[in-house]
């Protein structure tokens, strides 16, 4: 499974990388927004937000920041035309939306007045479908109709207002390729070339789920994990050679501030 394959600019990735050696991103949007009080168990997760509630995603976003979070992801991971067109809506108000995701991260920056890389959060085909699909690729689908899925997300996202493309949670060889196809025709430039030249060597992304388990039946999660067990696990990860360490579903600014805390001790 690929996580988080990142394409750059080099610019604020590149400065913060080379000033503070790793860059701290943000957590679980989506695990903020719940933790808020707020109903994302709709197959458009937190993107059903950009319509519904577009504030509690400027507070989640900053919650975040205030916890030191140096990047933060887009609440895009789960829209799609697609998706959208599943509620009726129809494709202009569509596209306003999606790129609400853009602005709605960079207003929470401003809000902050703190400098803070912004990456376009984009799932794969599987999120869409919202049946755990994301997690094997299996989607039975041919690669002229993923190859369009994606080509329309990236048009949408591929502007200057964002600093890093995220493609998150790609869990098969024949999307990572097409997305790599994808991703040279950007405007935006693309991968590993890029990186290398932005930075000495790959930049290593570690910023994975809580490690929590989820039963879908009754929509559980048995087990648990503390903000120290997050930054001892970060520790190791830096030591390791990560570059940009964060935490994804299940984890809070409580857990992103304890691994912020870590860093600045390493630092």
């Amino acid at each position: 499974m690929v996580q988080g394959v990142l394409q750059t600019r080099t610019t604020t990735f590149s400065r913060l990388i080379a000033t503070q050696g790793t860059v701290l991103l943000d957590g679980g949007l989506a695990t903020e927004l719940e933790a808020q009080g707020l109903d994302i168990t709709g197959p458009l997760w937190s993107a059903a937000l950009l319509q519904r509630d577009p504030e509690a995603i400027v507070k989640a976003h900053c919650a975040y920041i205030a916890a030191g979070a140096q990047c933060i992801e887009t609440a895009s991971y789960q829209a799609s035309q697609e998706g959208f067109d599943a509620n009726g809506l129809p494709c202009p108000q569509v596209e306003k939306l999606m790129r609400l995701a853009i602005d709605l991260a960079l207003r929470a920056r401003d809000d902050c007045g703190t400098e803070v890389v912004i990456a376009a959060s984009l799932g794969p085909y599987g999120a869409l479908r919202h049946d755990g699909s994301e997690y094997h690729g299996n989607y039975g689908v041919d690669d002229a109709q993923l190859r369009e899925f994606h080509r329309k997300r990236l048009a949408l996202f591929d502007t200057p207002d964002v600093d890093v493309i995220a493609m998150e949670t790609i869990p098969s060889m024949p999307e990572a390729r097409i997305l790599d196809a994808l991703l040279r025709d950007c405007t935006t430039p693309a991968l590993i070339a890029v990186l290398r030249q932005s930075v000495p060597g790959k930049a290593i992304i570690a910023y994975p789920n809580s490690g929590e388990t989820y039963h879908a039946g009754d929509n559980r999660w048995t087990g648990t994990v503390t903000p120290g067990d997050c930054a001892s696990a970060a520790e190791a990860w830096v030591r390791a050679g990560a570059k940009i360490a964060g935490g994804c579903c299940r984890t809070g600014p409580s857990h992103i501030s304890a691994m912020g805390a870590m860093l600045n001790r390493m630092r």
